[in-house]
């Protein structure tokens, strides 16, 4: 019986741990750079694969001019981001990499990543989203 018990709590112990390692791979860290010449108050990713943003991820608080944040996100394949001024303009960008590790923002829309060493420079495709999404 003592054995069985143990056999059981071994097992246990490692569905537990596998189930961790397997949900700390599910998400990862981006560094959102911004060098708009605005602060960012609003920040969403979501999986391009997704019709909606989700909640805004940076809740309180906001990305002055000239800051790096780090955010997490899921370990998607590609990923669409939306930011949102301080003066209520939006700007989306679509389909960006998965293996993307920083993000810069730049004035007039413009974007650049990098990931794995590899740099892109971007400009957001323009995809119409209905009035009143978020």
């Amino acid at each position: 019986m003592v054995k069985a018990v143990r056999k059981l709590s071994a097992f246990v112990l490692l569905a537990a741990t596998l189930v961790f390692f397997s949900f700390a791979a599910e998400a990862r860290e981006v560094t959102i750079i911004n060098n708009s010449g605005k602060d960012i108050y609003e920040l969403y990713i979501s999986s391009s694969e997704s019709q909606h943003w989700g909640q805004d991820l940076l809740g309180q608080y906001y990305i002055p001019h000239g800051v790096t944040y780090q955010v997490r996100i899921g370990n998607y394949r590609q990923f669409d981001l939306m930011v949102v001024d301080n003066r209520g303009n939006r700007t989306d960008w679509y389909e960006i990499p998965g293996n993307v590790v920083r993000f810069f923002v730049y004035p007039d829309n413009y974007a650049r990543w990098e990931s794995g060493g590899a740099s892109t420079p971007q400009r957001p495709p323009q995809r119409q989203i209905p009035p009143g999404s978020t």
